[in-house]
């Protein structure tokens, strides 16, 4: 059987910070969330994994999203997209360039998104609800994931962490 592409999010370590107890005169943890996928730590896979569920159980065809240029949460999508075989159709406003920025952008690309350059987050927005309207025209089933994957099913992702947490 082949392992899906899509990840579950593992329950992340927690730590304690002896530098900063011992600073603060009280124990002070960490719940270790760069440890939740290799490539993007941190809340992109955690808000991602049940964005995407719900795209597939919905017969999604297509995935949209706006971001920064640079933007992790793009190359994320991006690179879940591809590996769910999912074009990725996203916006991106402007940021400043730097090192980073480059190296991330250069990786969406890789990645197989298609990418439009807006100047501002409101021409990003009709951008994207444009090629929303084309793909749905066209008989596909396109899935909008707002920038960050901030909506409900990603902000629900962080009730189960906190309920890791308190597991833990």
């Amino acid at each position: 059987m082949t392992p899906s592409p899509l990840p579950t999010v593992p329950v992340t370590a927690v730590e304690r910070l002896p530098t900063v107890s011992a600073a603060l005169g009280a124990d002070v943890w960490i719940k270790r969330e760069d440890q939740t996928h290799p490539q993007h730590g941190g809340n992109k896979i955690r808000k991602l994994v049940p964005i995407l569920e719900r795209a597939l159980n919905r017969g999604g065809t297509d995935l949209l999203t706006i971001g920064a240029v640079g933007s992790h949460h793009v190359l994320a999508t991006a690179r879940r997209g591809q590996a769910l075989k999912l074009p990725v159709y996203a916006a991106l406003v402007p940021h400043p360039r730097s090192p980073r920025v480059e190296t991330v952008l250069a990786a969406t690309v890789d990645a197989g998104a298609h990418l439009y350059p807006t100047r501002n987050e409101m021409l990003g927005a009709l951008r994207i609800g444009r090629q929303w309207l084309h793909l749905w025209m066209r008989g596909r089933r396109p899935i909008y994931i707002p920038p960050g994957g901030t909506n409900v099913q990603g902000s629900r992702a962080y009730l189960h962490a906190g309920l890791d947490l308190a597991r833990q």
